[in-house]
Formats: C-alpha cells, sequence, structure tokens
C-alpha cells in the first residue's frame, strides 16, 4: 500500500489494503447488494470510445448474470444507496478487460464503495495497438484513468453520494495489477524513464517476455517521433484527486528511483471495518 507525500493524499485510510479481506470475509447482515452499470468515459470526438464498469452499493436484489469468463452477480442498473464511502478505481494489467476484477470489485460495492473499473483502450484483450508506441503507452494509461474520474466526478447521480474528507474532497483510492499497477504509481507520482526498460530487457529479455515485447524498438521509436533522451513522447502526470494507491505486482522497473522515493507510506491511518455496510 503506497500513499502520496502530499498530506492530502494521506486522508484515505488503508481501504484498498484492508478491503480484500473482504473476499475472505462473509457479507454482514446488513451489507447491500452490487449494483452495476456500463459507463461511456467523456472523450474527444476523435478519440476511439473508451468504457469502463461502474459498481456500487444497491438495496436492490442481485442475480448472476454470466459476462464472458466474468460471471457477475448484481443488480443491474439497480438504484443507488444514497452514500458511498469512497471511490476506488481499478486498472487492470496489459491486454485485459475492465470486468477481469469483477469479484474484488463486487465485494467493495457490496461494503459501501463505488468502484469504476476502467477499460484501457489500445490494451484490452482485443486490441493492444497503443503498445506499438511505448512512450503514449505509458502516458495515456495514466490518464485514462482520470478521464473516468472526471467522467464520474461530473455525473451528480455519482458525485453527489462520494464520502468526503475533512479537506471536503471526494475520497479517491485507486488499485491496480501489473500495467495497473504500473498505472496507479504513475497517478501518485511516478515517473516511467524510457531508458530504464531498455536496459532492463537487454539483460532480461528472456525472464520478463511480457514487458520486454512491450518495450521492443523504445530507442528507434522515440528517435523517430522526436521525444525525449529516455524516449518519453508524452509529459505522465500525477493525479492529486487519487489520495491513496495499491500496485499489485506492479510494472515497477520503468520508473526513476526519485520519483518512488517521493512516494510514502501512510502507516499511521486508521483501518476501516469493512465488515459493514
Amino acid at each position: 500500500m503506497r500513499a502520496h507525500s502530499n498530506p492530502a493524499f494521506r486522508v484515505l485510510p488503508l481501504v484498498m489494503a484492508t478491503a480484500c479481506l473482504a473476499l475472505a470475509l462473509p457479507p454482514a447482515a446488513s451489507a447491500a447488494e452490487a449494483g452495476f452499470r456500463q459507463m461511456t468515459v467523456a472523450r474527444a470526438a476523435d478519440e476511439k470510445p473508451a468504457h469502463f464498469a461502474l459498481y456500487y452499493p444497491t438495496a436492490e436484489l442481485a442475480r448472476a448474470i454470466p459476462m464472458g469468463p466474468f460471471p457477475q452477480t448484481v443488480a443491474i442498473n439497480g438504484a443507488p444507496e444514497a452514500k458511498f464511502k469512497g471511490l476506488i478505481v481499478i486498472s487492470h494489467g496489459t491486454a485485459s478487460t475492465e470486468l477481469g476484477f469483477a469479484t474484488l470489485a463486487q465485494a467493495l460495492a457490496r461494503h459501501g464503495y463505488l468502484v469504476a473499473s476502467v477499460e484501457h483502450v489500445g490494451d484490452t484483450w482485443q486490441d493492444q495497438s497503443m503498445r506499438a508506441t511505448p512512450g503514449r503507452y505509458f502516458a495515456e494509461r495514466p490518464r485514462q484513468v482520470s478521464r473516468v474520474i472526471d467522467t464520474v466526478l461530473a455525473d451528480p447521480l455519482w458525485s453527489s453520494r462520494i464520502g468526503q474528507g475533512s479537506d471536503g474532497r471526494p475520497l479517491i483510492g485507486a488499485i491496480g495489477h501489473s500495467a495497473g499497477g504500473y498505472t496507479v504509481l504513475a497517478l501518485a507520482g511516478g515517473k516511467p524513464v524510457l531508458s530504464r526498460l531498455r536496459a532492463h530487457c537487454e539483460a532480461e529479455a528472456a525472464l520478463d517476455p511480457v514487458l520486454c515485447s512491450l518495450s521492443h524498438g523504445i530507442g528507434s521509436a522515440s528517435a523517430q517521433a522526436g521525444g525525449t533522451a529516455d524516449g518519453q513522447e508524452e509529459p505522465v502526470q500525477a493525479d492529486p484527486r487519487v489520495r491513496a494507491v495499491m500496485a499489485l505486482a506492479p510494472m515497477g522497473v520503468a520508473f526513476s528511483p526519485p520519483s518512488l522515493a517521493a512516494i510514502t507510506g501512510c502507516s499511521s491511518c486508521p483501518t476501516p471495518d469493512i465488515t459493514r455496510s
């Protein structure tokens, strides 16, 4: 569990680390069901359509619904409860799907959280086009998460229900796995240095084939595109609205050590009781 060095980043308790325990705990008697809606990200007209799965607490009855390999036990379009404990955004790994963390998302929703599971356009099981330009890949992934947050906060149906910290700002956290782990660390302030990927893959390509297939040709691609010396074609922006992150097996080799050193733990944060709705 990592939290940003900005004090405001520490306001959200250790939600993600402890919320994972919800998978092993029986729901409380008063726990809500998980509602489910598919949402569209607000984007420019010339960009590919992007979607995300929204899970939230609802009093309506959930039922098992097959969705490819990820069956959902949800209330489709159920009416949301009046208040959410916070917003948690989930970033999937490379070549995956926004439904890949359905079990975790439903557990969090049943315990009071609004969960937005991002579809990373250009890095899904159907479309890996973004991987052809690594500089854009590393900038666009966290940007896509920020667009999802923009979309949720712009909709009063959801934004008015999200819990707030003592500073009056929404409580927002993020969970990511693999490339998603990279993504949430970038949101927290981590900065990729693509020359680190080149050096890593020159030495460890056989042991790290997935990452090194992504980073293949970074040097020539950045030179042709007029990127920086490190091949970073676009700036990678942190999102100060995200107060805490949980990185699962993150793609961490790309980060500069100083930028990771600026992300500090939150050992003094209280642990919420997730056995109650």
